[in-house]
């Protein structure tokens, strides 16, 4: 199979994994099992399976943004907020999830990785990150990622942005109260009137996983077809 430097699905057959990866993507994010560790290792999983130039590629990115928006909300809502906050931070570090870049110097087919070899797995790492520039699950470096694909709708990537920002709000709220756990909410929300608790209780993040299972109908969709338009994607003109 030859793949090509252009961000098109349309020159071959895709591959059943890429089915299969959407489907356990989908039945593995579990509410229980979504933080950042897991949301690392599907970079890794997708980065081995699936080559960057692919539009399926930047469709399963939002996927994993849409869980990693998903998660800083629930911490936020619980009131783990440091938690939220390695989410949300721009700073980099010594994360070992890395991709490989896209402006012609990276590689353009996925790098092979034998998760079935876990004697092997940390040179095979090492292997990928010689090769690689850094990559990680925060979410600005995600929604950078995605919105330097360039055929990824303007209306996603400002909702994207909406988000980031009710989340960063709701922190700052829950900052300037001193609340620290969800007792403090609790407490907080009945020391106050009824009309400005239901008020409060709207400041509340309530991002929900909507848009990360209509990516994945789009997904399934888009690769049955091969060339059927997107909703997420910029329109051709």
């Amino acid at each position: 199979m030859s793949f090509h430097t252009q961000t098109t699905d349309r020159d071959y057959d895709i591959p059943h994994e890429w089915f299969s990866l959407n489907y356990r993507l989908h039945e593995e994010a579990l509410d229980s099992r979504i933080n950042r560790h897991f949301l690392e290792l599907w970079i890794l999983r997708l980065r081995t399976a699936i080559p960057p130039n692919s539009r399926c590629y930047g469709l399963f990115m939002a996927r994993i943004n849409e869980l990693a928006l998903y998660c800083a909300a629930r911490y936020t809502d619980s009131c783990e907020i440091s938690a939220a906050n390695e989410l949300l931070s721009e700073e980099n570090d010594s994360s070992p999830i890395r991709i490989a870049s896209l402006n012609g110097r990276g590689l353009t087919g996925p790098i092979p990785l034998d998760f079935s070899d876990p004697l092997n797995y940390d040179s095979q790492i090492q292997d990928i990150t010689e090769q690689s520039e850094k990559f990680c699950a925060r979410i600005p470096c995600l929604l950078g990622f995605i919105e330097g694909l360039g055929y990824i709708s303007e209306e996603y990537i400002m909702s994207v942005q909406f988000r980031i920002k009710k989340i960063i709000e709701v922190i700052s709220i829950l900052t300037d109260h001193g609340i620290e756990c969800l007792e403090d909410l609790f407490q907080k929300l009945c020391s106050i009137e009824e009309k400005k608790r239901r008020q409060d209780e709207t400041l509340l993040c309530l991002v929900d996983r909507s848009i990360f299972d209509d990516l994945g109908r789009e997904l399934h969709l888009f690769m049955k077809s091969g060339n059927r338009k997107c909703k997420y994607f910029v329109i051709d003109r």
